[in-house]
C-alpha cells in the first residue's frame, strides 16, 4: 500500500481566541445563552477566559493590581 499524498499547503487558519475574547456583545450574548440553557459550568469557563484576556484592563479600570483581579 502507498502512503497517502497531501496538499502541500493544507490551508489551515490561523485563530486568535482572544480576540474573541475581546469583543463583549459575543461574550455577553454566549453567557446569557449559557443562563437559558442552565450550564453554569460553561458560564464559568466563559467568564473565566473572558477575565483571563482581559485583566490587564479590567484591573486598570478597577484600579487594582492584575494580581488582585486574579
Amino acid at each position: 500500500m502507498q502512503p497517502a499524498k497531501t496538499k502541500k499547503k493544507a490551508g489551515v487558519l490561523k485563530h486568535d481566541p482572544s480576540k474573541s475574547f475581546k469583543n463583549r456583545k459575543e461574550v455577553a450574548i454566549s453567557l446569557f445563552l449559557c443562563l437559558e440553557e442552565n450550564d453554569p459550568d460553561s458560564f464559568i469557563e466563559i467568564l473565566d477566559a473572558y477575565l483571563d484576556v482581559n485583566r490587564r484592563e479590567i484591573s486598570r479600570r478597577a484600579k487594582l493590581s492584575r494580581t488582585t483581579v486574579q
